[in-house]
């Protein structure tokens, strides 16, 4: 277990004993549960002060899941990691609060008893808060033609620049999508716009290579591709404004548009061949 000193002692011991049973405590509500994952939402201590926060267990997707722990970290270590990362480079993502592993009894292997099975994390929850995947397909429609021009405009922007920092600060986000970040509905001019979720895929390498830069930017565009109000001119603006101010001044910006088009076509091909829908 890892933790952070903000949480409350007193949240920690039961989480040592039965990380489970806080999907049973009074007030929890429901966010997903999946084959891989359960998240609900619900209140600790923080700071001295009840707060909400987001708890996440991470299933184990085959048996021999705990096995390959050995030669890689859990899912939801790299997680914890990944939110280290961003934050201490000044990239928005939700405050890790705790990481938690739970391990079985060694029934026939004394590995069996140092090796995690399922892992939790636990973040600060973002208050008034909505996915972009949930802001543009479900909110910019209800928009009139000006309005959601100039939502598209304040979205595309804030999009360009979260991008270029996580870059710029030498991570990458192999699944950067819509429903992976998230957009502040009360956000002032001054304050972060998007917030980062989900960090499974974040990875730190420096210097970043170009590959990795153009599958987040091909991952991120097949997430929008039928975005209201997204055009063709919408999409020039965000690389205009996501590239460093040498490259988007010079013809280098083509060739990275291509390069980030053939991969669009490769992911949404590869989706389509195995039954995928895009997301």
């Amino acid at each position: 277990c890892s933790a952070s000193r903000d949480l409350d002692p007193a949240e920690v011991a039961p989480l040592l004993v039965d990380p489970d049973s806080a999907f049973d405590a009074p007030g929890v509500r429901p966010i997903k549960d999946s084959r891989t994952t359960r998240l609900v939402e619900t209140t600790m201590v923080v700071d001295g002060r009840p707060t909400p926060v987001v708890f996440k267990r991470f299933n184990r997707k085959k048996w021999i899941d705990p096995v390959l722990a050995i030669f890689r970290p859990s899912r939801a270590w790299r997680s914890w990691q990944a939110g280290q990362h961003l934050a201490s480079r000044g990239i928005p993502t939700p405050k890790n609060l705790a990481f938690v592993a739970r391990r079985r009894k060694p029934w026939f292997s004394p590995f069996q008893g140092v090796l995690p099975h399922e892992t939790y994390l636990i973040t600060v929850k973002e208050s008034n808060a909505s996915t972009l995947s949930d802001h543009v397909f479900r909110e910019l429609p209800g928009l009139g033609p000006e309005d959601l021009k100039r939502e598209v405009e304040r979205v595309t922007s804030a999009l360009a620049a979260l991008v270029r920092l996580l870059h710029e600060r030498s991570l990458s986000h192999r699944d950067l999508k819509a429903s992976n970040i998230l957009i502040r509905r009360d956000a002032r001019s001054r304050d972060d716009l998007l917030t980062l979720i989900d960090l499974v895929g974040v990875q730190l390498k420096h210097p970043l290579p170009l590959h990795r830069r153009v599958q987040n930017l091909a991952r991120l565009s097949v997430s929008l591709a039928d975005a209201p109000g997204r055009t063709r001119t919408t999409s020039l603006r965000f690389l205009r404004e996501y590239l460093p101010p040498r490259e988007s001044r010079s013809d280098d910006w083509k060739a990275f548009w291509r390069a980030i088009d053939a991969a669009t076509h490769t992911k949404k091909a590869r989706n389509k061949r195995r039954g995928r829908p895009l997301s």
